[in-house]
Parts: structure tokens; C-alpha cells; sequence
């Protein structure tokens, strides 16, 4: 995976949740993908799965808000500047 910016300046609470969700569903992805690589069975992979997509949602949900004003914080700062 490579580094991508999770929102941008001017991004809706929505539009931060949905990349944050984009960015949850890749890294599961590639957590069934090692699982696979080292043998697990299907219906363990699948329960691994539903339980880091459940934290997953809950983080987002805490993390969205916090992003939305550290990028209004940056962006009063550059403007000061």
C-alpha cells in the first residue's frame, strides 16, 4: 500500500468517514490475504474480518470529527502565515 492523504482541505465529516472506510477496507483485505498465505481456515478468516471491520467503523467514527478540525486549525495557521 502506499501513503495516501486520508482527506483534504474542505472535505465533508461524510466525505472523511467514506475515505476512512476506503482505507479500513483495504487494510482488511490484505489482512485476509496473509491469513489465506498462512492457512487459516475460511469461516476464521471471515470472523477476523467482521470483528476488525466493527472496531474499524467505531475508530472512524471517533476519528472523523478530530480530523475535520486539525485541517481547519492547518489551514486558519497557513493563512496567518
Amino acid at each position: 500500500m502506499t501513503w495516501q492523504p486520508i482527506a483534504s482541505h474542505g472535505d465533508t465529516e461524510q466525505q472523511v468517514l467514506d475515505a476512512l472506510d476506503e482505507h479500513s477496507r483495504a487494510e482488511i483485505t490484505q489482512m485476509r490475504i496473509a491469513m489465506r498465505a498462512e492457512g487459516w481456515p475460511t469461516d476464521a478468516i471471515e470472523r477476523a474480518a467482521e470483528i476488525v471491520a466493527m472496531h474499524h467503523r467505531e475508530n472512524n467514527r471517533k476519528m472523523a470529527p478530530p480530523i475535520l478540525r486539525n485541517m481547519a486549525v492547518s489551514a486558519g495557521a497557513a493563512a496567518i502565515h
